[in-house]
């Protein structure tokens, strides 16, 4: 990744946080520049090539939050946001931001549903999300209704993102 990708990087995933935690939103004026500046980076530094990974990259980074969109658990914002990341950093960036911000997110949860004390009922609303997806026509409750806040998931991107970047466990997997 160049430093000018680094540096859109970085300024996507802070003012995302910083949005996010004061609104709960991601904001589009944030999110479809940045993908925008990915796809021109890619395309001036490394032509059709280039152009063509970080279209790759918006792809991966969007179609692997599409289906926790699809039942309610996150915002477009979000998905948004890491297809903005894939743009910048190319598909296997976007894959281990998604990985790594998915722990951050579900130690995250976990810790809330332990403090809330309702660590069973989410266990068990995540059981029904898990078969919900193999038996038609069966729903999970949407976080909110076991007395939960939101959590704030451009959060746990950047985590992701940082964890990726720097202090990668998986170095030689998802190669782009």
């Amino acid at each position: 990744m160049t430093w000018a990708a680094e540096l859109g990087l970085a300024v996507l995933l802070g003012a995302g946080v910083v949005t996010d935690l004061r609104s709960g939103l991601v904001y589009n004026w944030l999110t479809l520049p940045a993908a925008g500046l990915g796809l021109l980076l890619g395309g001036w530094q490394a032509g059709w090539w280039g152009l063509w990974t970080a279209l790759a990259g918006v792809l991966v980074g969007g179609g692997l939050l599409l289906v926790p969109f699809m039942l309610g658990a996150l915002g477009g914002g979000d998905v948004k946001l890491l297809a903005a990341v894939g743009a910048l950093g190319g598909p296997a960036f976007a894959l281990k931001v998604a990985v790594y911000a998915c722990l951050v997110g579900g130690a995250w949860a976990l810790v809330v549903m332990l403090v809330k004390g309702c660590l069973w009922e989410g266990l068990a609303n995540l059981g029904r999300l898990l078969r919900g997806l193999v038996i038609p026509g069966l729903r999970p409750a949407p976080p909110q209704s076991l007395g939960l806040p939101g959590i704030p998931f451009a959060v746990c991107l950047a985590a992701g993102a940082l964890w990726a970047r720097f202090f990668d466990v998986l170095p030689g997997w998802f190669r782009a």
